[in-house]
């Protein structure tokens, strides 16, 4: 008469950011906010993140980059997704360049240079991630050169439900996507 309480895959998600000690919590760059999770994850490729994403039992999902957000954009007590692990650079084709979301912006900064390449703008705070920095509509260093989220010319996003939705420029609600807020 056994019935287990949550299922496998919520279970496996609590374990994989909860430690012993129960939720753990995140603090942003300089520590005007925490925020406290039911649970993280960091995957390390888009299909663990779909898995993950399809394994959530219903719990509400945050993105998280940096934490470098003065206002707590992030905070849920459902599932936070860090997406440390998944910052390559996926192809190059000219000036245009795919990367995984994850990505600093200084990291791309040094991999652009290896390539001899660079960003058109970028802040002094070269720490938050690339998909954080677009979501977020900040990083312009100069009022002619607009955000990087300006520069986003396609982007792949998973839905809630860990579906793949790819988007270009000419889709009609590409901006909402780019710039989010979470």
């Amino acid at each position: 008469g056994y019935a287990p309480q949550i299922g496998f895959g919520e279970g496996l998600l609590a374990l994989e950011m909860r430690g012993a000690g129960g939720a753990r919590v995140l603090w942003n760059c300089d520590r005007h906010f925490a925020i406290r999770p039911w649970a993280g994850v960091e995957p390390g490729s888009v299909e663990e993140l779909s898995r993950v994403l399809r394994q959530r039992d219903g719990r509400k999902v945050k993105a998280i980059g940096s934490l470098q957000a003065f206002a707590p954009l992030p905070d849920t007590e459902g599932l936070v997704v860090s997406l440390r692990r998944m910052k390559r650079v996926l192809a190059v084709e000219g000036s245009l360049v795919t990367v995984e979301g994850g990505i600093s912006i200084a990291e791309l900064n040094r991999e652009l240079a290896r390539l001899g390449l660079a960003l058109p703008t970028h802040g002094s705070f070269v720490a938050q991630t690339i998909a954080g920095a677009s979501a977020m509509g900040r990083h312009g260093g100069a009022r002619v050169r607009g955000t990087l989220a300006d520069y986003v010319e396609a982007l792949e996003i998973l839905r809630a439900d860990g579906e793949r939705v790819s988007m270009r420029r000419v889709y009609v609600h590409f901006e909402g996507g780019v710039v989010s807020l979470g």
